[in-house]
């Protein structure tokens, strides 16, 4: 049981690590890094630099009272972003990329 995701990865492609925290409805303190921008915002959790162990001891504590105070809508927001990565989602972008291309 947890009640935030922290991810430290220097590098990602994506994250997808991440995105399951978002998907079971935690907020994700992650490193500042390619992956983690697409999909961690103010609403569903923070960016530090990797390095940068005060900003994530910092985030963690301030994250650990807003669950506590709004974790339903926290969420909430976590899976809301998470869905644009699953497999429903992708498909559909990729899809539409194919049309795009092939002039469908």
């Amino acid at each position: 049981m947890s009640d935030i995701f922290v991810f430290p990865s220097k590098r990602e492609g994506l994250g997808l690590a991440a995105i399951e925290g978002l998907a079971a409805g935690l907020p994700v303190i992650a490193a500042r890094n390619r992956g983690t921008k697409e999909y961690v915002t103010k609403k569903t959790g923070a960016l530090c630099g990797c390095l940068d162990v005060k900003a994530f001891m910092q985030q963690m504590q301030e994250w650990n009272e807003r669950v506590q105070n709004n974790g339903r809508q926290i969420a909430d927001e976590g899976e809301k972003a998470a869905r644009k990565f699953d497999i429903r989602g992708c498909s559909f972008r990729m899809k539409r990329i194919y049309e795009v291309t092939m002039g469908k």
